[in-house]
């Protein structure tokens, strides 16, 4: 929680200086894909952003020899579905939960979508780091060997 937590201050007083920088994707000397916000890192919590036009999956070594964030070769985005708007408390907290394809009509442009496990959701990049304190917890580290789900009954 305390890693979380400093990604939070870092985001957050990044975002409150900067201008808007979209999301940019570096690769490491040692070949980790990297994907940064505001010129800083997002720590290994979604399994799928969307953000600037480009779609970003996160690679664990034992799918691809590319391990990180890497930007998605053949992803299609589904055609939008929903008619609802969005309300004026979910454009204030900047997040709100649903399927990529139930993106409401009046959401703004350069908000991004994030998947992780049952998690997604589409935010405001200024508020990513809120955004990762509120529910940074309930989201998988990446990097981690998850534990295999009880079996049912």
């Amino acid at each position: 929680m305390k890693k979380l937590f400093v990604y939070f201050i870092i985001i957050s007083v990044i975002v409150s200086c900067a201008e808007n920088i979209p999301f940019e994707h570096k690769v490491s000397d040692s070949g980790v894909g990297q994907l940064f916000v505001y010129n800083t890192e997002l720590p290994p919590l979604f399994e799928v952003v969307v953000a600037d036009n480009g779609i970003y999956q996160f690679n664990t070594k034992s799918r691809s020899n590319n391990t990180g964030y890497w930007q998605a070769d053949q992803w299609e985005l589904p055609v939008v579905t929903s008619k609802q708007e969005l309300s004026s408390d979910e454009q204030e907290r900047g997040w709100y939960f649903a399927d990529i394809d139930k993106r409401k009509e009046n959401t703004p442009a350069d908000w991004c979508w994030v998947k992780s496990g049952e998690v997604r959701a589409f935010v405001d990049k200024t508020k990513l780091g809120n955004f990762i304190q509120e529910y940074g917890d309930k989201l998988p580290d990446l990097t981690k060997k998850q534990p295999a789900p009880l079996p049912a009954g």
